[in-house]
């Protein structure tokens, strides 16, 4: 239980958020699409099944969890909390 309590600490301390709530609903909506779009085809796998997959898996992980990884190489912060520092600077 101390593990899953940790991960959910992780997952919704402000300083690991660095996605908006719009870009994360359609981002965890994106994924979810393309999640499904790969398992109907998962009878006959091809590239684009797998890419669709992993694509949709990794949006669906931005979006759930809030943090994307290229924001943060770009320094870029589009939650809320980092539009409240802006406006304020």
């Amino acid at each position: 239980m101390k593990a899953l309590e940790s991960v959910k600490d992780m997952l919704t301390t402000a300083s690991y958020i660095n996605t908006g709530v719009k870009e994360r609903v359609v981002s965890s909506a994106a994924g979810a699409i393309l999640i499904g779009m790969a398992i109907k085809d998962i009878k006959s796998p091809s590239v684009k099944t797998w890419v669709e997959m992993a694509t949709g898996a990794l949006l669906l992980a931005r979006g759930i969890s809030g943090f994307c990884p290229v924001n943060k190489m770009l320094g870029r912060d589009t939650s809320d909390k980092g539009e409240k520092e802006l406006s304020q600077a």
